[in-house]
């Protein structure tokens, strides 16, 4: 701060460095900030620290086009992930240096150089290489469609521009190696957290700030709870969801909200669902390239008519949030960049509750159409929870709430709902 008064007031008051000058010493606190943050968590144990730091610095380098340094932190960024064994991430990075070459011939000039490949010399030939990489840690990371989107263009160079087809068998090999796995391997979905980190403790790149983070594989909300808050031993858990106030996020002190966020499928891809497309492609579209996530939190309120039935007064505060980049990115996080929360009636609610239970009812019966050896036992369990109204509830429980002439009478400008809800009962029956 006192560089930038002294040298704003400098440049302000000068003639000829007015311009020039102020532009200067606004690039320059910029890297200073961030120059300082990472030093001040350089030796620190919390490695998602560093990566956010090193991120930091990266996105700095590319808007100021300073490429060899960006290619410096791209490479320390793949290292960090590396030591984490985040393959998928390390892919990521490396992408980004591949962004800066081009499919020629041409000698790398010295900015594009990376320490890491030593022997490539020529723009095709460093491509090549972190392509190679990149397949193997996609590979590694079990991300085979994101490996063959990278084989598709590889194979493109290897047929139509080299012709080298000794390469070109190879990765052919390698790729049907990889749509087998696809179909063969159980992956787990990956589950999603929110973490929202308020108070003026926490290093300046995270305070009051909201993230959501890709959890490991097979990594559940307490352990990622627990990993989290070990990482921040002076950190304060929120048992609530409700929004902090102004004292806690102004305090000295560290607190830290952490809950489980469902991804919402990209709207360009909901058109595979319902599809007679296999189970594993598309629980991958569901839960990979997700930039949209939401939590609801439910809550009652009273209403004339519903006090017997809760599903007449259960209304859901929903929140939606969106993410920087969609996830898996280049790091396992990344900020909210906005967030909207809404309500939803009881009689909405019940609407979207059907439509998920006949879609995902809709979606085994698909699978096993398809693959017959898959086991029953989803399938069972999902069909024991519709028709057994001790588990759900059962469809009763809707009937009651908002079929009588008391709910339409109250509610006349509903009847358009209550039909829809109707139909989805109907559509149950032949799925059953």
């Amino acid at each position: 701060d006192l560089f930038y008064e002294i040298m704003m007031n400098l440049c302000e008051n000068h003639s000829t460095l007015k311009d020039q000058g102020v532009r200067f010493v606004k690039v320059v606190t910029r890297l200073m900030e961030r120059l300082l943050e990472y030093r001040s968590i350089i030796t620190d144990d919390n490695k998602e620290n560093r990566m956010s730091c090193t991120v930091n610095l990266l996105d700095f380098y590319s808007e100021i086009n300073r490429k060899e340094m960006y290619i410096r932190y791209v490479n320390k960024l793949c290292d960090l992930h590396l030591d984490c064994d985040n393959f998928t991430e390390a892919a990521f990075t490396l992408r980004l240096h591949s962004k800066l070459l081009n499919w020629s011939d041409n000698l790398l000039p010295p900015l594009l150089r990376s320490h890491k490949y030593p022997l490539c010399q020529t723009h095709r030939q460093l491509k090549e290489a972190l392509y190679v990489d990149m397949i193997n840690y996609f590979d590694k990371g079990k991300m085979w469609e994101c490996a063959l989107s990278v084989c598709k263009e590889l194979m493109k160079q290897y047929e139509e521009e080299i012709y080298d087809y000794g390469q070109l068998s190879e990765l052919l090999r390698k790729m049907a190696t990889f749509y087998d796995s696809i179909m063969k391997h159980l992956r787990p979905n990956p589950e999603y957290f929110r973490v929202a980190y308020y108070g003026r403790g926490f290093p300046a790149f995270l305070q009051n700030k909201v993230f959501i983070y890709r959890g490991k594989e097979f990594e559940r909300l307490s352990d990622f709870c627990s990993r989290t808050l070990n990482q921040l031993p002076n950190a304060e858990l929120m048992t609530k969801l409700t929004p902090p106030s102004e004292d806690i996020m102004e305090s000295p002190h560290q607190y830290v909200q952490i809950n489980h966020v469902e991804p919402v499928m990209d709207d360009r891809k909901k058109r595979l669902s319902g599809k007679p497309i296999s189970d594993q492609i598309l629980r991958y579209h569901q839960v990979n390239d997700v930039q949209k996530f939401r939590f609801s939190r439910p809550f009652h309120r009273s209403e004339e008519g519903g006090e017997d039935n809760e599903f007449a007064s259960l209304w859901i505060e929903r929140t939606v949030l969106v993410t920087s980049y969609p996830l898996p990115g280049i790091l396992r996080w990344f900020p909210v960049t906005a967030a909207d929360t809404f309500q939803i009636s009881p009689l909405r609610n019940a609407i979207e509750t059907m439509e998920a239970t006949n879609k995902e009812l809709r979606q085994l019966i698909v699978a096993h159409r398809h693959d017959p050896t898959l086991p029953i036992n989803p399938l069972s369990l999902k069909l024991n929870g519709i028709v057994d109204a001790a588990v759900m509830g059962g469809i009763n429980n809707y009937e009651k709430a908002f079929f009588g002439e008391d709910y339409l009478r109250r509610h006349p400008e509903d009847a358009a709902l209550i039909q829809r809800l109707q139909d989805l009962i109907a559509e149950q029956i032949p799925l059953l």
